[in-house]
Protein backbone atom coordinates (compact mmCIF):
# COMPACT_ATOMS: atom_id res chain seq x y z
CA UNK A 1 0.00 0.00 0.00
CA UNK A 2 1.26 3.50 -0.98
CA UNK A 3 1.44 6.55 1.21
CA UNK A 4 -1.68 8.17 -0.26
CA UNK A 5 -3.82 4.58 0.50
CA UNK A 6 -2.19 4.54 3.76
CA UNK A 7 -3.60 8.04 4.65
CA UNK A 8 -7.02 7.03 3.34
CA UNK A 9 -7.23 3.94 5.31
CA UNK A 10 -6.30 5.56 8.28
CA UNK A 11 -8.81 8.22 7.53
CA UNK A 12 -11.56 5.81 7.16
CA UNK A 13 -10.71 4.30 10.29
CA UNK A 14 -11.13 7.80 12.21
CA UNK A 15 -7.41 8.07 12.64
CA UNK A 16 -5.83 11.53 11.91
CA UNK A 17 -2.01 11.42 10.79
CA UNK A 18 0.06 14.57 10.65
CA UNK A 19 3.12 15.09 10.02
CA UNK A 20 5.53 17.06 13.21
CA UNK A 21 8.91 17.96 12.31
CA UNK A 22 10.51 14.28 11.24
CA UNK A 23 7.94 12.27 13.06
CA UNK A 24 4.28 11.04 12.53
CA UNK A 25 1.78 12.65 14.65
CA UNK A 26 -1.15 10.20 15.52
CA UNK A 27 -4.71 11.38 16.69
CA UNK A 28 -7.46 8.89 17.50
CA UNK A 29 -10.84 8.35 19.61
CA UNK A 30 -9.91 4.73 19.85
CA UNK A 31 -6.69 2.27 19.23
CA UNK A 32 -6.52 1.63 15.65
CA UNK A 33 -4.94 -1.62 14.62
CA UNK A 34 -1.42 -2.81 15.37
CA UNK A 35 -1.22 -3.93 11.37
CA UNK A 36 -1.76 0.07 10.47
CA UNK A 37 0.59 1.26 12.83
CA UNK A 38 3.47 -1.04 11.15
CA UNK A 39 2.41 -0.03 7.60
CA UNK A 40 2.82 3.91 9.06
CA UNK A 41 6.16 3.24 11.00
CA UNK A 42 7.10 1.23 8.05
CA UNK A 43 6.67 3.96 5.09
CA UNK A 44 7.47 6.93 7.87
CA UNK A 45 9.58 8.96 5.17
CA UNK A 46 6.99 8.78 2.00
CA UNK A 47 4.15 9.60 4.14
CA UNK A 48 6.04 12.93 5.92
CA UNK A 49 6.92 13.73 1.99
CA UNK A 50 3.00 13.27 0.73
CA UNK A 51 2.05 15.11 4.24
CA UNK A 52 4.16 18.02 3.73
CA UNK A 53 3.67 18.34 -0.09
CA UNK A 54 -0.16 19.33 0.88
CA UNK A 55 -2.22 22.20 1.86
CA UNK A 56 -3.06 21.06 5.99
CA UNK A 57 -6.85 21.12 5.35
CA UNK A 58 -6.39 17.77 2.03
CA UNK A 59 -8.22 15.28 2.59
CA UNK A 60 -7.53 11.62 1.61
CA UNK A 61 -9.69 12.31 -1.80
CA UNK A 62 -7.77 15.51 -2.58
CA UNK A 63 -4.47 13.35 -2.03
CA UNK A 64 -5.77 10.63 -4.40
CA UNK A 65 -7.44 12.78 -6.81
CA UNK A 66 -3.97 15.05 -6.94
CA UNK A 67 -1.94 11.45 -7.37
CA UNK A 68 -3.81 9.88 -9.80
CA UNK A 69 -4.37 13.17 -12.18
CA UNK A 70 -0.79 13.78 -12.65
CA UNK A 71 -0.25 9.63 -13.24
CA UNK A 72 -2.77 9.48 -16.02
CA UNK A 73 -1.57 12.31 -17.41
CA UNK A 74 1.89 10.77 -17.73
CA UNK A 75 0.05 6.93 -18.32
CA UNK A 76 -2.13 8.73 -21.27
CA UNK A 77 -0.27 11.79 -22.86
CA UNK A 78 3.51 10.75 -21.91
CA UNK A 79 3.04 6.86 -22.66
CA UNK A 80 4.46 5.44 -19.89
CA UNK A 81 3.91 2.30 -18.26
CA UNK A 82 0.86 2.56 -15.89
CA UNK A 83 3.62 1.40 -12.91
CA UNK A 84 6.05 3.50 -14.13
CA UNK A 85 3.44 6.21 -14.31
CA UNK A 86 2.70 6.05 -10.85
CA UNK A 87 6.36 5.75 -9.40
CA UNK A 88 7.21 8.95 -11.20
CA UNK A 89 3.11 10.99 -9.78
CA UNK A 90 4.78 9.59 -6.66
CA UNK A 91 7.69 11.55 -6.98
CA UNK A 92 5.95 14.90 -8.50
CA UNK A 93 3.80 15.40 -5.48
CA UNK A 94 6.41 14.50 -2.70
CA UNK A 95 8.09 17.36 -1.64
CA UNK A 96 11.92 18.29 -2.28
CA UNK A 97 13.95 15.59 -0.42
CA UNK A 98 15.81 17.43 2.33
CA UNK A 99 19.58 17.22 0.71
CA UNK A 100 18.34 18.88 -2.71
CA UNK A 101 17.34 22.53 -3.57
CA UNK A 102 14.02 23.43 -4.17
CA UNK A 103 15.73 23.99 -7.75
CA UNK A 104 18.07 21.01 -8.35
CA UNK A 105 15.14 18.90 -7.69
CA UNK A 106 13.09 20.49 -10.39
CA UNK A 107 16.20 20.53 -12.60
CA UNK A 108 16.16 16.18 -12.44
CA UNK A 109 12.26 15.86 -12.27
CA UNK A 110 12.38 17.81 -15.74
CA UNK A 111 15.21 15.82 -16.94
CA UNK A 112 13.30 12.59 -16.20
CA UNK A 113 10.32 14.20 -17.57
CA UNK A 114 12.15 14.97 -21.01
CA UNK A 115 13.20 11.41 -20.97
CA UNK A 116 9.23 10.37 -20.20
CA UNK A 117 8.05 12.55 -23.26
CA UNK A 118 10.54 11.18 -25.41
CA UNK A 119 11.58 7.53 -24.87
CA UNK A 120 9.88 6.13 -22.00
CA UNK A 121 7.15 4.13 -24.57
CA UNK A 122 10.54 2.73 -26.79
CA UNK A 123 12.54 2.22 -23.77
CA UNK A 124 9.82 0.11 -22.11
CA UNK A 125 9.39 -1.77 -25.52
CA UNK A 126 12.96 -2.40 -25.05
CA UNK A 127 12.39 -4.67 -22.08
CA UNK A 128 13.80 -1.75 -19.91
CA UNK A 129 12.27 -1.70 -16.52
CA UNK A 130 11.28 0.80 -13.86
CA UNK A 131 14.05 0.78 -11.97
CA UNK A 132 16.40 1.28 -14.85
CA UNK A 133 14.76 4.33 -15.50
CA UNK A 134 13.81 6.04 -11.90
CA UNK A 135 16.73 3.20 -9.85
CA UNK A 136 15.42 1.94 -6.48
CA UNK A 137 16.52 4.93 -4.67
CA UNK A 138 16.73 8.41 -5.57
CA UNK A 139 20.22 9.88 -6.10
CA UNK A 140 21.71 10.98 -3.04
CA UNK A 141 22.41 14.98 -2.45
CA UNK A 142 23.41 16.42 -5.65
CA UNK A 143 25.03 13.57 -7.43
CA UNK A 144 23.58 10.39 -8.91
CA UNK A 145 24.70 7.17 -7.34
CA UNK A 146 24.51 3.62 -8.19
CA UNK A 147 20.98 2.16 -7.68
CA UNK A 148 19.78 5.38 -9.17
CA UNK A 149 18.18 5.16 -12.54
CA UNK A 150 18.89 6.89 -15.93
CA UNK A 151 16.40 10.08 -15.06
CA UNK A 152 18.49 10.88 -12.73
CA UNK A 153 21.20 11.64 -15.14
CA UNK A 154 19.51 14.00 -17.06
CA UNK A 155 19.30 17.23 -14.88
CA UNK A 156 21.51 20.01 -16.34
CA UNK A 157 20.19 19.85 -19.57
CA UNK A 158 22.07 16.47 -20.22
CA UNK A 159 19.34 14.55 -22.61
CA UNK A 160 18.99 10.89 -23.90
CA UNK A 161 20.10 10.75 -27.74
CA UNK A 162 19.87 6.96 -28.58
CA UNK A 163 18.77 4.17 -27.11
CA UNK A 164 18.43 0.65 -27.34
CA UNK A 165 18.36 -2.58 -25.37
CA UNK A 166 21.47 -2.53 -23.64
CA UNK A 167 22.52 1.17 -23.62
CA UNK A 168 21.52 4.77 -23.60
CA UNK A 169 23.48 7.98 -25.28
CA UNK A 170 23.18 10.84 -23.34
CA UNK A 171 24.71 14.33 -24.58
CA UNK A 172 25.20 16.45 -21.62
CA UNK A 173 24.48 20.69 -21.66
CA UNK A 174 28.58 20.87 -22.63
CA UNK A 175 28.08 18.67 -25.41
CA UNK A 176 29.82 15.49 -24.65
CA UNK A 177 28.42 12.09 -24.56
CA UNK A 178 28.34 9.83 -22.15
CA UNK A 179 27.18 5.79 -22.10
CA UNK A 180 25.24 4.61 -19.61
CA UNK A 181 24.78 0.31 -19.44
CA UNK A 182 20.87 -0.87 -18.23
CA UNK A 183 22.22 -2.23 -14.73
CA UNK A 184 20.70 -5.77 -16.01
CA UNK A 185 23.37 -5.90 -18.44
CA UNK A 186 26.16 -4.93 -15.82
CA UNK A 187 25.25 -6.87 -12.96
CA UNK A 188 24.50 -10.37 -14.06
CA UNK A 189 22.45 -11.10 -10.83
CA UNK A 190 19.81 -8.92 -12.52
CA UNK A 191 19.53 -10.53 -15.81
CA UNK A 192 17.37 -12.99 -14.92
CA UNK A 193 14.87 -10.99 -13.32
Amino acid sequence: MNAVDLLAEAERLGLQVRASGANLHLEADRPPPAELIKALADNKSELLAVLRSEPSNWTAEDRRAVFEERAAHLEYDAGLPRPWAEAFAKLIVSPVPGDFTPERWRDLLDGALRFADRWASKAHALGWKMDDVFGSDKPKGATWAPGCGIAWLLGGGAEVIALDGRWAVIRTAQGSRQRYLRPAFADPDKRSA
